[in-house]
């Protein structure tokens, strides 16, 4: 591989980690992430920063926490002045593009989504929060995928811009798509990445962000992907009956929100199997796209001379704990995401080693020899992927919503336990991942885990301390 490697960076938005067959799912069509798992460094213990798209894509572009960055729910926007992985890659001499979802600023224009706007993030070319070149492809109807479907594909122009029209009365949040996959975004983004790739400069490296937008809801899958699973027979999920009472009162908030969105209460009880031969349908879809994308990389001899990362923003719940979709809540489903490295060097293999997205920007850029700025409080993943070295004994995820949140809670992420501090003093979360992978006895205030918790609780209170934004810089001594 070259001194300065090329960098694809290829994000599924919303894939849960359990979506692919590489992690055990014995139902899953993933057949080309499936293969790049068993020739990368294969990260089964990734977290997201906080699990929602915009924190998580800023903690991704500036290798800083959400309380850093400041971009803590969606509909924040990320600031300009904030040094970001393009920016800084771009200064050291890189070409750099992002086809797709961006979501550095918010693409709907009111705090009401029912009074809200058909939305559009940005409709230029660049540049964009440090990207030369891009093409904002979100979840719109206002984007320029709608003139490419013009051209190309115009008897789907309506469909596209209301997919909603095909949703069957009984449905919810799944339902069977008849757009052909050469007619979706998702295929967009691919061509947009395709091209980028063969036009490149060729005496300048690259950074292209390939950020797809699915398997992010609605789960209405493409032909022929819709029809994969129809017979397909997927294990209930984990206390699909709903939160336990052990549980956070904001698990049975969300529960009841979902309900108001959706007119009765049991929506994960009741359309689950359905919800999860769609999304599976959806993950196919974009493992057959990711597999379009290398094989360009190969066809135009850059494969061994390029550092390519797959990983995901957040994950879904699917009907988990009754739930759905995103939520305040730190469930693996949800903040446990995949994360694939075909790094410069080392061999490929499975580490268990905890990383984070915030370790992202700081990996890149040690690999293209470009300092990292101050402020940033990630850590290279260098020794993992070229050693198998471990370099975190923990990790933290953060939580805040609504507009003037009064609850909020941060969760840390051990090699075998997770821990959440709730601020209402109260409430909290403490889980044996060991012994309970699915996340089903909530130990905190239980007697019998009261040195554990005592435990965690001192650790927490110094990782916390440790992620204090370390910026603005000091520049005189008084």
């Amino acid at each position: 591989m070259s001194e300065r490697p090329h960098v694809l960076i290829i994000t599924a938005d919303g894939m849960r980690y359990d979506a692919l067959a590489c992690h055990g799912n014995a139902q899953a069509v993933s057949p080309r992430l499936d293969a790049f798992a068993a020739e990368s460094v294969h990260c089964t213990r990734a977290y997201c920063s906080q699990p929602i798209c915009m924190p998580c894509r800023a903690s991704i572009m500036t290798g800083r926490y959400p309380g850093a960055h400041g971009v803590w729910q969606n509909g924040v926007a990320l600031d300009e002045a904030t040094p970001t992985l393009p920016a800084l890659l771009a200064g050291a001499g890189y070409t750099t593009a992002c086809y797709g979802k961006c979501h550095f600023t918010p693409w709907l224009d009111t705090l009401d989504p029912d009074e809200a706007g058909p939305g559009n993030e940005y409709n230029g070319d660049g540049p964009y929060y440090g990207f030369q070149h891009v093409r904002v492809t979100d979840h719109s109807r206002q984007d320029r995928y709608f003139d490419w479907l013009t051209e190309h594909h115009p008897q789907h122009v309506a469909l596209a811009r209301d997919p909603h029209s095909e949703k069957p009365a009984d449905a919810t949040i799944a339902w069977k798509s008849a757009l052909p996959r050469e007619a979706t975004k998702t295929h967009y983004i691919t061509d947009l990445t395709i091209d980028a790739i063969r036009q490149r400069e060729r005496d300048q490296p690259f950074l292209i962000w390939s950020s797809i937008i699915d398997p992010h809801h609605p789960y209405n899958p493409p032909l022929p992907y819709c029809d994969m699973f129809d017979d397909v027979n997927f294990p209930q999920p984990a206390c699909n009956d709903g939160p336990g009472p052990d549980l956070p009162r904001s698990y049975h908030d969300w529960k009841q929100r979902l309900a108001e969105h959706w007119g009765h209460t049991d929506t994960a009880q009741r359309d689950w199997l359905r919800i999860r031969r769609m999304y599976q349908g959806k993950v196919a879809h974009v493992d057959w796209q990711i597999g379009r994308i290398f094989d360009t990389l190969r066809d135009e001899g850059l494969w061994d001379d390029t550092i390519v990362l797959f990983l995901s923003d957040h994950g879904t719940m699917l009907g988990d704990y009754g739930l759905v979709q995103v939520g305040e809540y730190s469930q693996e489903p949800l903040v446990h995401v995949p994360m694939m490295w075909k790094a410069p060097a080392g061999d490929a293999h499975q580490t268990d080693a905890l990383v984070s997205v915030v370790d992202i920007l700081p990996t890149l850029l040690d690999y293209a020899a470009v300092d990292v700025p101050p402020g940033v409080q990630g850590l290279s993943l260098r020794p993992v992927l070229e050693s198998g070295e471990t370099i975190r004994d923990h990790l933290i995820i953060e939580q805040r919503w609504g507009e003037q949140p009064t609850e909020e809670f941060t969760t840390l992420v051990t090699d075998r336990h997770k821990f959440s501090v709730y601020s209402n003093g109260v409430e909290g979360e403490l889980y044996d991942l060991r012994d309970d992978p699915l996340e089903q006895r909530n130990l905190f205030n239980d007697p019998a885990a009261a040195a554990l918790q005592n435990e965690l609780m001192h650790r927490f209170a110094a990782a916390q301390l440790r992620c204090m934004d370390p910026l603005p810089l000091r520049t005189g001594c008084w």
